[in-house]
């Protein structure tokens, strides 16, 4: 069931991309869900000084696309090379990105990042954690960070 959840994860991230490449307009997805995207930013950010995170986000701004009636479907939103995958439930969106990196402490990271919030709300919540994976020595402490995310509608 988990190597079906991934690979159907897998498949909507690589349609999401399709769509992102396009002029930014409302789409049609082949179950003629109307996409619509918009521009999302980085606003402000709190971690703990000396903590480096593993985001691309605060660069440049990334594009969600969200359902145009906003109460149920996919929801995608990409900064850069990094894609942000999960669902609008309710008027709720939830996505998440998991990454992994090799630190200067010798050891092997797993990252969760979160997007969510209200789908129609201007600013969205992001949240990062981070872990060494299991069965190694030496590692730092683990760094969290929170951010707003300012939606251009």
């Amino acid at each position: 069931m988990r190597v079906a959840a991934i690979i159907s994860l897998s498949l909507l991230v690589l349609l999401w991309r399709a769509f992102a490449a396009a002029p930014a307009r409302a789409t049609d997805t082949p179950r003629t869900m109307r996409m619509c995207p918009h521009e999302i930013r980085w606003q402000q950010s709190n971690r703990r000084d000396g903590c480096w995170v593993d985001v691309e986000m605060t660069q440049a701004p990334g594009v969600l696309h969200t359902p145009c009636d906003g109460g149920f479907g996919p929801a995608v939103a990409i900064f850069g090379n990094r894609t942000f995958a999960g669902l609008v439930n309710n008027g709720v969106i939830t996505m998440t990105l998991t990454t992994s990196f090799h630190y200067g402490d010798g050891c092997d990271w797993t990252t969760m990042q979160t997007i969510a919030g209200p789908v129609a709300a201007d600013e969205l919540n992001f949240t990062y954690n981070e872990a060494p994976r299991p069965n190694q020595s030496g590692c730092l402490p683990s760094c969290e960070a929170h951010a707003t995310l300012r939606v251009s509608h």
